[in-house]
């Protein structure tokens, strides 16, 4: 058996419809109980950055944090993750990213809240905090940093590495070897530092990079703004695939279309994944709405915005 057939049958079982269901299902139960949130995050961070309210919590500036959450998010996900989706399900599954990042918006809340919640006064930080305090289970928080810290080597680090190798030499000659050893020395450079310099690191280039990103993209749309439109009717129609004559065909797009949107919208905002948490830990402001608000979002400008930007280029 090759690499290959052992990763696509590890990706089969990891991206299952089991994990799929249960991010869903969990976005949808916190979307009820939280009463539909995602539609309270803007006027409320309007508010607070207004009265800016800070506590005595040594740690991250509040822009410092948002930024190197996204910068977890922004990226792969955003370009090749998308154009992937497409690729597997048409343009239906933009909007089936829409879904999964709505749904996702009221899971990163919760999950930021709790983490704010659990984690004061305490070493043990994320996920990983209401795990052990919340629910009594250190051993299974132990588990979750483990396969966390895989997940930022494969999902994180390879793919992000190898879509940038891979691009870059379409572009110019250059050899793969030295490539490698120039972006480890950066990495090591940057995590050298901590958390302090990471963010550093997050905040003068995340900005740059999206608006850098986000205005090539506008050109390339206002360029073939007649193509707006079509491309909206094509996410909405091919979402559910009306215009298909059997039932079969259409019960088989409509699948491929809601997997491929869902799973590239987990991937792209990580949201429900435990990231964010981790991150949002490091902030000074330890208020557990304002880090859920904040990390609100960042899934709606991750997935909504930048998602959106790519799917229409």
């Amino acid at each position: 058996m090759s690499i290959t057939s052992i990763l696509e049958k590890i990706c089969g079982a990891i991206w299952g419809n089991g994990l799929i269901f249960l991010l869903l299902s969990g976005g949808i139960l916190y979307t009820v109980k939280l009463r539909f949130i995602q539609f309270r995050f803007i006027p409320f961070l309007i508010h607070s950055s207004k009265n800016d309210n800070k506590s005595d919590h040594n740690g991250i500036s509040q822009l410092r944090t948002v930024c190197m959450s996204l910068g977890t998010a922004m990226g792969t996900g955003n370009i090749t993750g998308v154009a992937s989706a497409i690729a597997i399900g048409g343009a239906g599954a933009v909007f089936w990213m829409w879904i999964s990042a709505f749904l996702g918006m009221s899971l990163v809340y919760a999950e930021n809240y709790l983490s704010a919640t659990f984690s004061k006064n305490s070493p043990c930080k994320g996920p990983m905090a209401y795990i052990e305090h919340g629910m009594g289970y250190k051993r299974l928080a132990v588990i979750f940093a483990f396969f966390c810290t895989a997940a930022s080597i494969g999902m994180g680090g390879m793919v992000q590495v190898n879509s940038f190798a891979v691009n870059l030499s379409q572009c110019i000659e250059i050899n793969p070897v030295l490539l490698f050893f120039v972006i480890l020395a950066v990495i090591i450079a940057v995590v050298k530092g901590g958390a302090e310099r990471i963010s550093s690191t997050a905040q003068l280039l995340l900005p740059v990079v999206t608006v850098s990103y986000i205005i090539v993209s506008a050109a390339v749309i206002l360029r073939f703004r007649y193509n707006i439109i079509p491309a909206f009717e094509s996410i909405f129609t091919e979402a559910f695939n009306f215009g298909s004559a059997a039932g079969g065909i259409t019960g088989f797009a409509v699948s491929k279309a809601v997997s491929a949107g869902i799973r590239r919208g987990i991937f792209s905002n990580e949201a429900g994944l435990g990231s964010s948490p981790i991150l949002h830990s490091a902030s000074e402001n330890t208020s557990p709405q304002v880090q859920g608000m904040w990390s609100m979002f960042e899934v709606f400008f991750d997935t909504i915005i930048c998602c959106t930007v790519t799917a229409l280029t």
